[in-house]
């Protein structure tokens, strides 16, 4: 299980990572466009997509990179984050969808969560 949290936490590293640089080279891209390209509303409104799409790129990169970071060092409340961005990805075909299911299929099992309860919130006896 243990192999399992570590790939997780860093799929959602990486991915985050990239997110952020495909974030960031869009909107350069932008920019650059914006600057040598003169043209009427069309290419606008493809600006503003394409705006749209960096900023959510480089918005769900964050919690990705900041969730496998705290999974990685065992905090509480990394597994409900990278649940919360694992159902975001979902919509990311095909990668962030493998990685959404593959999130939910690794911190879903009871033994990981037991990894990341307080010891002053169970009963000892319960777990023998």
């Amino acid at each position: 299980m243990e192999k399992h949290k570590i790939i997780l936490a860093a799929f959602y590293i990486v991915m985050g990572a990239l997110g952020m640089v495909a974030g960031m080279f869009i909107l350069v891209a932008i920019f650059w466009a914006g600057i040598f390209v003169e043209g009427d509303g069309s290419l606008e409104m493809i600006g503003v997509i394409l705006v749209t799409l960096a900023g959510l790129l480089i918005l769900i990169g964050i919690p990705g990179i900041i969730g496998g970071a705290g999974l990685l060092l065992e905090k509480p409340w990394a597994p409900g984050l990278l649940l919360l961005v694992g159902v975001l990805y979902l919509l990311f075909l095909p990668l962030g969808t493998v990685l959404g299911i593959y999130t939910f299929l690794v911190l879903m099992r009871d033994e990981l969560s037991l990894l990341f309860v307080s010891p002053r919130t169970y009963n000892h006896r319960e777990l023998a």
